[in-house]
């Protein structure tokens, strides 16, 4: 793998550095002092407009248990898995190609013949302005895109079965583990052929299958395979498929998909089918990724199910196991199921057991059944029914839902929620226009089925929808579809979220995808588009890693180098979009360029003249979009291996955290920034968003993980998050998204939901009182007289961080200390306070509050606290009396501060209405 990252010109640092030195001292040339005042002037000078709050990308919520719609079943529609690869051709002749990254067509000796037979092929390539190949440096580098000028469809295929002429089929793996070479091969046959590949051509294969055989694993390791046992955990002996529906299925069986489970029992006796679903809380281990149903709520068990030989005259209950309280609220004996040969839907209602606190072991739910017998199976879903759940699943669950809510403005504009965690799959589009998303194919995981996506589109946009009453008071929804879908795919995304349906004029056959949301919506023909203020579609999510370290991201640059592609990601954008979508004649006759914004993702490089800056290379290709982005973490970050604030949880570690925004990512936000500028001036036009962000600096200290959950966690982190958001908002940046909208370790906002409290963390309870409290669309420039300064690698580093939301009569504004009290690092910041006099621009208000993170007795917060095990952090509000009120505001004890001043790591925020 090769990381290319240059320095950026010593001109570009010095003239920016120089414009924010004269916005931040008034002067380059002032001595550091870490206990100077700060004496601020919020100016008349508007420096943003059009500012958004702080959006989350939205996840499970608890790894092993899916909070994030109401459905705790995994894979409940039990429909056929895709397997997609995306490779760049290495060697090739006129029916076949080869390629070595990631393993080749082997995985890594994961693989074995058959694998790939059957799927459909698409090859594209990069040409010049006269349609020839380009040479990537006579076949030696194909980094290199020099001369591209856009993409061409060369032709589509299929990898051929096996026949005559392909004994095996076309999908060719073989490895001679025993050091004899002579049988190796490694190669995809093509069943027509004829296609004049090249060097360099991109080939997407696209595979939809009810399971590959055991031969598809390579001969060592077919007794680990996995795809006779899809979905469910069993301690007996069973075997389970993917096969269409037999029979004739009732009308009221609404969603049936094109396949169901058929599990087969060889003994007699009883056997469960389960799934390991939930775990006791607990600090660390399972307990941090699993959690708990809710004591007292009302559940339901739904699942369609016929049989055919089944022992116990067909009886079937559903069932949980390993912890008593949960089996008590099994189905009880004398209410199992008859089930028969003919389908039919059963239902179990029962009631939240209390949340386990001695189970060592997963708790599981399943179905339990009499052997030998069939049976198949559908649609089985376990869900809150309640009002607050509309008594049926797939709805917003009340977890993921209300928390979300309570973070974001009670009226007005909303975030953008980014639904990249649920949506991102292998699935086919079709199947996310309902409820029942394909299941994905696990090569690397013993030949077996993978979980179907979080949520689907269509559950997505109704989450998305459920935030607010109009368009204007919704959330964005903020789209991001696997970088492997293709014309129609794109095509069939946009038909689904913009174009109308009348039955009165149109057909399932005319407009296929507008009629899957109108069947979805209740027959309801208005567009997604109606009622969002806009959505963005972004492709693929951070292409850029290019398939580092096996996690499977694809790109378009020489696969495993990170960074490069840039280039090549816009042609295929402009491909996709413009030569596609956009000539759909529905894009224009429903204008739907107003409201559909497409996006692109960048990484953390920005010059314009460096072969890694990413999304501003693909944007210089000129697809028609409207956003890049790029993450604005704070932090250190693993992507560019940086090294962990400190090796020890100790207060120099807090201020390095304290001051990561300007020491890191603020970089990368001045540079987007200028960018962004820069190819303005040439006619390239977007607007800038983070898609991700937040607290950062996890898997830096790799034999310590507590150490980073301690920093990540901590009032520092938050401090952080909020100096980066507001920033990035201050240069221009419009939506941005948090990453995760989750709880456990790492990157998350909460502690586990249920027994775990669901305790917010510092950088959430940053990111809910910026949303909730802060008022004003617009950013007013302030002036900065004096300021406590510290030294550290020779950059001047200002300790206290303001900015000033304005709106109609009303001024927000924040007030951050980067300061970590004591002697650390070779300074000194004494007591951490520092005393601050800010010039308003008004002389008069009606009303004074003053919002801050503190613990929950009211006392300043300490930078290193924390919410990790128990709620010692909250948002505490206070209206200070008018007469406190002074055009030359000072920041002290009547204000709501200390005596002295602004207490280390404190965050504040003034809201003064006029």
């Amino acid at each position: 793998m090769k990381s290319g990252t240059p320095a950026r010109p010593l001109l570009f640092f010095l003239l920016l550095s120089l414009g924010f030195a004269l916005l931040w001292f008034g002067s380059p040339c002032r001595a550091a002092d870490p206990s100077a005042p700060a004496i601020l002037t919020v100016t008349d000078e508007v420096a943003a407009t059009g500012i958004e709050p702080i959006g989350a990308n939205l996840t499970g919520i608890a790894g092993g248990t899916n909070f994030a719609v109401n459905n705790h079943v995994w894979n409940s529609g039990f429909e056929p898995a895709v397997w997609r690869k995306f490779v760049r051709v290495e060697r090739c002749g006129e029916n076949w190609f080869e390629w070595d990254s990631h393993g080749g067509p082997g995985y890594w000796n994961l693989a074995w013949t058959g694998l790939g037979n059957g799927a459909k092929v698409r090859i594209y390539r990069i040409v010049d302005e006269n349609g020839q190949p380009l040479s990537f440096r006579n076949g030696a580098d194909m980094n290199d895109p020099s001369d591209a000028d856009h993409v061409v469809l060369v032709g589509t295929d299929q990898v051929p079965m096996p026949s005559a002429k392909f004994p095996e089929g076309g999908y060719i793996s073989n490895d001679d583990r025993d050091g004899d070479k002579t049988n190796d091969a490694h190669r995809v046959y093509l069943a027509k052929g004829g296609h004049d590949l090249h060097y360099g051509d991109y080939v997407y294969m696209t595979l939809k299958t009810t399971g590959t055989g055991p031969e598809t694993s390579p001969p060592d390791l077919r007794r680990h395979y996995r795809g006779t046992k899809p979905f469910f955990s069993c301690s007996g002996k069973w075997e389970g498929r993917l096969v269409p529906h037999p029979g004739q299925l009732p009308d009221e069986f609404k969603e049936p998909g094109e396949t169901c489970l058929l599990a087969e029992f060889e003994d007699p006796g009883r056997i469960a089918l389960e799934q390991y679903v939930y775990y006791k809380y607990e600090p660390k281990g399972e307990g941090q990724w699993y959690s708990q149903l809710h004591p007292g709520a009302s559940y339901r068990v739904e699942v369609w199910l016929r049989q055919e030989g089944l022992g116990n005259e067909g009886r079937v209950r559903f069932c949980f196991r390993n912890h008593p309280g949960y089996e008590a609220a099994s189905q009880p004996e004398a209410q199992a199921w008859q089930i028969t040969d003919q389908w039919r839907k059963f239902t179990y209602d029962f009631v939240g057991p209390e949340y386990p606190t001695d189970n060592q072991s997963h708790i599981s739910h399943g179905l339990e059944f009499t052997g030998p017998g069939k049976v198949w199976i559908d649609n089985f879903v376990l869900y809150r029914n309640d009002a607050k759940h509309d008594f049926r699943p797939f709805t917003p669950h009340e977890v993921s839902f209300d928390e979300f809510m309570a973070s974001v403005p009670e009226s007005g504009r909303k975030p953008a929620l980014r639904l990249y965690g649920p949506i991102y799959h292998p699935s086919t589009v079709e199947a996310l226009m309902g409820d029942y998303g394909n299941s994905k194919w696990e090569v690397s995981w013993n030949m077996g089925f993978g979980n179907a996506p979080l949520a689907t589109l269509a559950q997505g946009m109704v989450w998305a929808y459920k935030t607010g009453d109009s368009a204007e008071t919704r959330v964005v929804p903020h789209l991001t579809f696997n970088e492997e879908y293709v014309e129609a795919d794109w095509k069939a995304i946009v038909e689904y979220l913009g174009v109308p349906y009348d039955p009165k004029t149109d057909s399932p056959e005319s407009k296929p995808y507008a009629y899957r949301r109108y069947v979805y919506r209740g027959e309801n023909g208005t567009p997604w588009t109606d009622e969002f203020r806009e959505i963005l579609v972004e492709y693929g999510n951070e292409t850029w890693h290019n398939g580092a370290g096996g996690y499977g991201w694809d790109g378009w640059g020489r696969p495993g180098y990170v960074h490069f592609g840039g280039t090549e990601y816009g042609l295929f954008a402009r491909y996709m979009f413009d030569d596609h979508v956009m000539k759909m004649p529905e894009w224009k006759q429903y204008r739907l360029g107003e409201k559909i914004k497409f996006t692109l993702g960048g990484n953390y490089e920005t010059n314009l003249d460096s072969p890694t800056s990413y999304a501003e290379h693909a944007a210089k290709q000129k697809p028609s979009i409207s956003y890049v982005g790029h993450a604005n973490y704070v932090g250190p970050k693993w992507e560019t291996g940086d090294k962990a604030a400190a090796s020890s949880f100790s207060p120099y570690g807090i201020q390095e955290t304290l001051v990561s925004r300007i020491t890191g990512i603020g970089k990368t936000i001045d540079g987007a920034a200028a960018a962004r500028d820069a190819l303005r001036q040439r006619g390239i036009d977007y607007e800038l968003v983070a898609y991700e962000g937040g607290p950062s600096g996890y898997w830096q200290n790799k034999d310590k993980p507590e150490i980073d959950e301690l920093y990540g966690k901590s009032v520092a982190m938050g401090l952080a998050a909020l100096d980066a958001w507001l920033y990035s908002s201050y240069r221009g940046f419009k939506h941005q998204c948090y990453l995760g909208f989750s709880s456990g370790k790492w990157w998350s906002s909460h502690t586990l939901p249920e027994a775990g409290g669901f305790r917010p963390h510092a950088g959430w309870l940053a990111l809910e009182m910026r949303n909730r409290y802060a008022r004003g669309d617009s950013m007013r420039a302030i002036r900065v007289e004096s300021v406590p300064t510290y030294e550290r690698n020779e950059q001047e580093i200002p300790l206290l961080g303001a900015y000033a939301l304005t709106g109609d009569r009303v001024c927000s504004l924040f007030l951050l200390n980067r300061k970590m009290a004591g002697e650390h690092g070779g300074e000194d910041f004494g007591s951490g306070t520092i005393p601050v006099t800010v010039k308003l621009p008004f002389d008069s208000v009606k009303r004074l509050t003053l919002y801050r993170i503190a613990r929950t007795d009211g006392s300043p917060a300490d930078p290193r606290d924390n919410n990790l095990e128990s709620g010692k952090l909250t948002i505490q509000s206070d209206e200070l009396p008018a007469s406190v009120f002074d055009p030359v505001f000072t920041v002290n004890e009547n204000t709501g501060a200390l005596p002295e001043g602004l207490p280390p790591g404190g965050i504040y925020l003034y809201v003064f209405e006029r």
